[in-house]
């Protein structure tokens, strides 16, 4: 940057699940044109960033969401809604892994590989493109503004009243020829700030208003930014003693920096109001996770985390018209048991190591894929269309890719989802769409119902990615996807954890809480009648119980 308009001093903030605020004293001087349009009031332009598109596209869902249903006298209809370089689908439009040209009533949508700004970096999600406007899946009320034309800037000096929102690189392409007159907005928010590092998010300060708000909105119990090296501990004595705090702190998130700045908790709030879950879901992080963080809130001693309405609490998975008389297939699809946990066994009970069954790398992959189909069949009453299936009701999430691609191979070769609609998207199969994800591509993502495969039954495995597998910020986001349903697959070889005699102290310490949380999940499921074994040599007998419902 050729100029820096970073505030003078800054009243550090955050918390889990929380939003956290910044006062700027100091900036460079507003940009609003005297030709600017003002729907009523005075000027106010807001700014939202993140890391990811999904994000972003999930924050812009929400909006247009809470203005056509919610508050419509808070949003105007005429507030223009500006998106840097991508079409917003609609919440039942699919994400292809085609690319398709996007484009709407004010501009075309660029590339998302045109963004890279970063050393070809620019929060991108992976495989998933926007969706085609032509295809009548994108929101009518969002424009698209090309971050490597004139188009923002022009939208944000003709609008006095706006919201503009993208990736943090998106918009640094977006107003980097601005710098000696900045567009200045009196609100900027960091969605998703624990995934963003403290230099990604210097930038925003760039277009902080002189008067402007910043807020941080993020979870510090979930995962932080992904780096491709380990820095090494700090230094116990510095020579610019407290200014920084913590300094290995500035190689995490923003937000873990200014929540570790924040002491007194002057500035944190936590979030007591989820807007996902229902009540049975909310019961495990707010139990174990949660209610530490509400204890430590200053500013909210009595604050329990809970669903934030009636409404939400008692949304229930779809049922079938009447419950399976199979205990498995019943537990699956039973709208009173949001909460499911499969434990696999590959040792029977009373057999030794040399007993282990195994069927490939991932075992558990057409039982897997034969639960989501059991799922799909709960949700014909309302919707019939695949793509709609996996962008509304359920995303599988696995920890590792290739377990990914196997249940992806799975999925595909049932005939419930051979194939997708044309009318809904470019492809012709369900391989195609992205409905299986690590957790970390699921971070931001939500659906009606959740399979997580957690199954891995080599020791060696599960030794030497301990510190991965049981990391509770990589659980805690898995197991928080859901709206109404989640089902948990394990193996007995994950919920035995490893001997960490000789590994750091620190990852050990990791594993331990990691897999106490896992434990918990367990013990919940158990508690409400929602817990089942099977033994691998039995997992072909309990498939078959699945498609003799599925042919019903």
């Amino acid at each position: 940057m050729a100029e820096s308009h970073l505030p003078d001093k800054i009243d550090l903030p955050s918390a889990s699940s929380t939003t956290t605020k910044a006062k700027s004293t100091k900036a460079s001087s507003s940009s609003s044109s005297s030709s600017s349009s003002v729907v009523g009031g005075s000027p106010f332009r807001v700014l939202i960033v993140a890391f990811t598109h999904t994000a972003i596209d999930h924050v812009v869902r929400m909006l247009v969401r809470l203005r056509r249903e919610h508050f419509p006298h808070l949003i105007p209809w005429k507030l223009p809604i500006g998106r840097l370089d991508r079409v917003v689908s609609s919440d039942d439009s699919p994400s292809s892994s085609t690319s398709s040209s996007s484009s709407s009533s004010s501009s075309s949508s660029s590339s998302d590989n045109n963004n890279n700004n970063n050393n070809g970096n620019d929060g991108d999600d992976g495989d998933a493109a926007p969706p085609s406007a032509a295809s009548g899946s994108c929101l009518p009320e969002v424009d698209v503004l090309e971050s490597d034309k004139k188009g923002p800037i022009q939208f944000v000096r003709r609008n006095a009243q706006c919201i503009v929102a993208g990736t943090v690189w998106a918009v640094r392409k977006a107003f980097k020829k601005e710098l000696r007159d900045p567009p200045q907005f009196d609100l900027v928010i960091l969605d998703e700030a624990s995934q963003m590092r403290l230099g990604e998010a210097a930038i925003c300060f760039h277009w902080l208003g002189k008067q402007g708000r910043m807020v941080l909105a993020g979870d510090h119990e979930q995962l932080p930014p992904i780096t491709s090296v380990i820095y090494p501990p700090p230094p116990s004595v510095v020579p610019w003693g407290d200014v920084f705090g913590d300094i290995s702190a500035i190689h995490g998130s923003i937000f873990q920096y200014c929540k570790q700045r924040d002491k007194q908790g002057k500035v944190t709030r936590m979030l007591s109001e989820n807007w996902r879950m229902n009540e049975e879901l909310c019961e495990l992080p707010a139990t174990t996770i949660y209610a530490t963080n509400a204890t430590n809130n200053n500013n909210n001693d009595d604050v329990i985390y809970h669903p934030a309405t009636a409404t939400i609490a008692a949304r229930r998975w779809p049922s079938l018209a009447t419950l399976p008389r199979d205990d498995l297939v019943r537990l699956l699809v039973d709208p009173a048991k949001p909460l499911v946990v499969i434990k696999l066994l590959s040792v029977p009970q009373g057999d030794s190591d040399d007993d282990v069954v195994r069927s490939g790398v991932f075992p558990q992959a057409p039982l897997v894929a034969n639960v989501a189909a059991l799922l799909r069949k709960c949700t014909l009453g309302e919707t019939s269309h695949i793509a709609q299936f996996w962008a509304k009701h359920l995303l599988i999430i696995a920890p590792h890719h290739a377990q990914r691609l196997q249940i992806k191979k799975e999925v595909s070769q049932l005939p419930l989802f051979g194939k997708v609609e044309p009318a809904l998207g470019t492809s012709s199969s369900s391989s195609n769409i992205q409905f299986v994800e690590t957790v970390e591509k699921s971070q931001g993502q939500q659906r009606e119902g959740i399979i997580i495969d957690y199954a891995i039954f080599d020791r060696s495995v599960v030794q030497r990615e301990a510190g991965f597998l049981y990391h509770r910020n990589r659980l805690n986001v898995a197991l928080s996807r859901a709206r109404t349903k989640c089902i948990l697959i394990v193996s007995d070889d994950v919920m035995r954890p490893p001997l960490l005699d000789d590994a750091d102290p620190s990852v050990a310490a990791v594993v331990e809480q990691g897999y106490m949380y896992l434990k918990a999940a367990v013990d919940y499921a158990t508690a409400h009648g929602a817990y089942k074994e099977i033994s691998l040599p039995n997992i072909l007998e309990n498939i078959q119980n699945i498609r003799a419902e599925l042919n019903k």
